[in-house]
């Protein structure tokens, strides 16, 4: 009798279980999709916080690019010039004047 009680409340969970199933797929599948999806300004951020030299400190400098980027969206244009900087961005002469204005921390 309590076999056949099991039995009875197994079927009428089955369906939860492949609505969860479906469910978490379906939001696994949306979280891989768009996780990707970075402006080119992030990426320019990202790319200058490789140029930090600790560990740690690229952590804190993602971790913060990241925090920004949900408070403040760039415009098309904005995006647009980052994606120039992106281009002539280098973590070797970042230091210098020419770098810094390559990388858009400086006005020409």
């Amino acid at each position: 009798m309590a076999y056949k009680a099991l039995a009875k409340l197994s079927q009428l969970w089955q369906p939860v279980r492949m609505r969860c199933l479906w469910l978490l797929f379906f939001a696994l599948a949306f979280s891989v999709l768009f996780s990707g999806c970075k402006g080119s300004c992030r990426k320019l951020s990202e790319k200058l916080c490789e140029c930090e030299s600790y560990k740690p400190a690229r952590d804190y400098c993602r971790q913060r690019a990241a925090d920004r980027e949900s408070l403040y969206s760039p415009t098309g244009e904005e995006n647009a010039r980052c994606k120039l900087l992106l281009e002539s961005c280098d973590c070797n002469v970042v230091d210098t004047a020419e770098g810094k204005i390559a990388c858009g921390l400086a006005r020409p």
